[in-house]
């Protein structure tokens, strides 16, 4: 979740460094910027002193980091499953030594969110041939059992994906998602190869089904251990794109995805993500839903949880 695009085109062109700038800050898993409806943001409202957002801007990275404006959000654009490895490079000493946090005694929330590239590259993907997700799974399930290992209270959520083949189908032909000018370019069909593959459709929601599959039932793994030091838990993310509306909501707010690429999410869509993320969070799994539309989510309002309330796995 490194926030991608997320304020969209600055100024009067795409052509500027910060149509490539990571917004970390307002990542709606990871971000603490002030002012923007983020999950750290909303435990910091029962807990002011939380640890670990990332907060502001800077250029897009892969392999590198900047800690100072990073802190504990150890994500990287572009990153696949097996990359999950190196980001736990970036995360668990940062954890260790990060200045104010009981590592003994403390939970920490870990979110992860991976999967996204992973089904976008699954028809060119040796990994993936015949829609075979058990790598994918093999990856992230090395990566709970290295954070399990290695860091005590810890609750893990395992962000599912949603179909990217929707997005594409949805921002067809709209003049939103064609930010360069003289041209009718569709940025969002370079960024998922598959979506190339007009008879690859099902094959894309194959896999993401599968990964999502996948994911539960790693929450189901891990918990059914009973460690009361770990547990993890499984937020789908069942997102039915053709609700969201595509055109600019104000000058400040933009729609849902980013109009640099129209395939990230906006600071707008971040938030809704965020709202509707940690809605879920608290509610027992079956009663999750099964489809999530833009109206469903009140973008005036956030759940409060009761004295009662806990973040069901």
């Amino acid at each position: 979740m490194t926030g991608f695009a997320a304020k969209g085109i600055q100024g009067s062109s795409i052509f500027s460094l910060n149509t490539i700038n990571e917004n970390r800050g307002v990542s709606f898993a990871g971000g603490g910027d002030d002012g923007i409806c983020t999950i750290p943001n909303m435990i910091g409202r029962y807990n002011p002193h939380i640890l670990g957002p990332s907060r502001g801007d800077h250029i897009v990275e892969y392999c590198g980091d900047h800690p100072e404006l990073d802190n504990l959000n150890a994500a990287q654009s572009g990153a696949l499953a097996k990359n999950l490895d190196h980001q736990l490079d970036y995360l668990l000493p940062a954890i260790k030594s990060y200045p104010g946090i009981d590592l003994d005694n403390d939970w920490k929330l870990i979110n992860v969110l991976i999967g996204y590239v992973d089904s976008c590259d699954s028809c060119v993907l040796d990994i993936y041939s015949g829609n075979n997700t058990e790598l994918y799974e093999s990856y992230v399930d090395k990566a709970l059992e290295r954070i399990r290992a290695s860091i005590p209270r810890v609750l893990v959520n395992l962000i599912g994906i949603s179909n990217v083949g929707d997005i594409i189908s949805r921002t067809a032909n709209q003049k939103y998602c064609q930010p360069f000018p003289f041209t009718s370019v569709q940025v969002n069909r370079y960024l998922c190869l598959c979506t190339h593959h007009d008879d690859y459709h099902q094959g894309l929601a194959s896999v993401v089904e599968q990964i999502n599959d996948k994911l539960h039932g790693l929450s189901e793994k891990y918990n059914a251990l009973n460690d009361e030091s770990f547990a993890v838990m499984y937020s789908p993310s069942p997102v039915n794109f053709s609700s969201f509306p595509l055109e600019a909501i104000s000058q400040l707010i933009r729609a849902f995805l980013s109009d640099i690429d129209c395939f990230h999410p906006s600071t707008k869509g971040h938030e809704w993500s965020a709202r509707a993320t940690w809605k879920g969070m608290f509610l027992p799994k079956d009663e999750r839903p099964n489809v999530l539309n833009w109206d469903d989510i009140d973008m005036d309002q956030v759940y409060c949880p009761t004295e009662l309330d806990r973040f069901q796995v």
